[in-house]
């Protein structure tokens, strides 16, 4: 699964690189508190992280363990709600289903997304 901050760029432009960071920082405790002890997290750029997810057994239990993760990201910062922030797209890809190697699955998730 990729994920990717909705409105960032916002956040850095406004309130500068600094904010922007912790932004970051905390977006990735919140995600990695909600994640499974097998599953990896990792920013892989910008505002973009992959969740590697295992043992789900079918694509359908992948797209709802997305969706209900989307709800743990990022509504608010220091109190306050940002134009154009606050969400998160989302890009799921599956193992066989969708690619047959991680070069290939990770671009389809991006197509997803």
């Amino acid at each position: 699964m990729l994920i990717d901050l909705d409105g960032f760029k916002n956040i850095n432009d406004r309130l500068g690189h600094e904010v922007g960071d912790g932004v970051l920082r905390s977006v990735a405790a919140r995600m990695n508190n909600v994640r499974r002890a097998p599953d990896l997290l990792a920013r892989i750029g910008g505002d973009e992280f992959a969740l590697v997810l295992t043992d789900l057994g079918s694509v359908a239990t992948a797209n709802r363990g997305g969706r209900a993760g989307a709800g743990h990201f990022w509504v608010a910062v220091h109190g306050r709600r940002f134009p154009g922030g606050g969400g998160a797209s989302l890009g799921v890809a599956v193992l066989p289903d969708h690619a047959q190697d991680a070069e290939t699955l990770l671009r389809r998730a991006d197509e997803n997304m």
